[in-house]
This record gives C-alpha cells, sequence and structure tokens, in this order.
C-alpha cells in the first residue's frame, strides 16, 4: 500500500513519553497497555504522540477512519484526536468494555456532533 506509514509510538492525549505495560507470556501482545492491570508484568518506557499531531507531521490529507483497541486507553487516544474530529470528522470503531467506558467515549464524541451506536458487546461505532 501506498498510503501506509508505520508510526513506531503508543497514541494518547498527549506527546512525550510514558508507561508501557507489558503482558507476561508470549501469545499476549495484545494485552499491553498504557493502563496498568494485574496480569502486566513488567514495563518500558515509549514515545506516545496524539493523533492530531500525527496526521499533522505526516501531512494526512484525509481521515475517513478510526480504529482504536488501546486495552482501557481509548478515552485518551480521542482526547488526542480533537483537531482531527473538527476537520475530518471520520467514522471511529472504538472498543467499550464497560458501561463507563461508553459514557466517557459518548460524551466526548457527541462534543463533536457524532451519533454513536453498539455495534457488539465490545466496540461502538461513531459517525
Amino acid at each position: 500500500l501506498k498510503n501506509v506509514s508505520i508510526v513506531g509510538k503508543a497514541c494518547s492525549s498527549k506527546n512525550g513519553k510514558d508507561t508501557l505495560y507489558l503482558e507476561g507470556t508470549k501469545y499476549s501482545g495484545g494485552l499491553h497497555s498504557l493502563k496498568k492491570y494485574s496480569h502486566h508484568v513488567s514495563k518500558k518506557i515509549i514515545d506516545v504522540e496524539k493523533l492530531d499531531s500525527i496526521v499533522s507531521r505526516l501531512k494526512v490529507k484525509r481521515v475517513d477512519l478510526i480504529k482504536i483497541d488501546t486495552e482501557g486507553t481509548e478515552l485518551d487516544v480521542l482526547k488526542g484526536a480533537q483537531k482531527i474530529f473538527k476537520k475530518h470528522h471520520p467514522r471511529i470503531i472504538c472498543e467499550c468494555l464497560n458501561e463507563e467506558s461508553e459514557k466517557e467515549v459518548t460524551s466526548l464524541l457527541k462534543k463533536f456532533k457524532y451519533k454513536v451506536k453498539r455495534i457488539d458487546k465490545d466496540n461502538i461505532l461513531a459517525y
């Protein structure tokens, strides 16, 4: 693909450094998170960047879709993408594993005139 760039950073609500908590088994790469859970056994400091900053730095002309599944830090990713919401109003698929997370995410997105609906037991769609 010609329109794909790999960015070796985690998305967050800030630019800088943060702690990535690592799950212990070799089959659990999808369970690492910037949020600490009991199953995390180690950690490392990594670079984090707002989606707004990444899109600006890479001179992305259009954002149509954002998919977020960050093991509990979805709201932070969204907080770092508010310029994208205003300029591009992309569709968003976002994991919300509990009612509290869904309320927080929905509240933020409604400020940008998004409609939000649950599409399965773990994810919402904002459009």
